[in-house]
């Protein structure tokens, strides 16, 4: 069911990681995680990985650095990432590479709530 569903879901989740209310992109990441293994077949997937780092790489305020609404596309980003064919698609558009985009990852890993 989920190969029938996802190609028609991922542009409207996509679009979801993309607003400004980071409660609609943390459900918009959290309802992508039970069908995470089923994203990169689609066509739609480098857009949503590049959405991802992209959105990653805006959130530079520290209040929006501590929302829970991140933990979702935090896990999303991880299970994708755990998956063999999500490591042949350029993160964040043609040309690029995980070097270009993992900086991103490094507020996240220092912020103050980190143990």
């Amino acid at each position: 069911l989920a190969p029938r569903l996802l190609p028609a879901a991922l542009p409207a989740a996509t679009g979801a990681l993309d607003d400004k209310d980071d409660d609609v992109r943390g459900a918009a990441a959290e309802a992508l995680l039970p069908a995470a293994h089923h994203l990169p077949d689609l066509p739609g997937f480098p857009s949503l990985l590049a959405s991802l780092w992209g959105l990653l790489g805006r959130l530079d305020d520290p209040d929006l650095l501590t929302s829970p609404s991140n933990v979702p596309i935090m896990r999303l980003i991880a299970r994708l990432y755990a998956l063999p064919a999500t490591l042949s698609v350029p993160p964040a558009g043609p040309g690029s590479t995980l070097a270009d985009v993992v900086p991103s990852l490094f507020p996240f890993a220092v912020h103050p709530i980190v143990p």
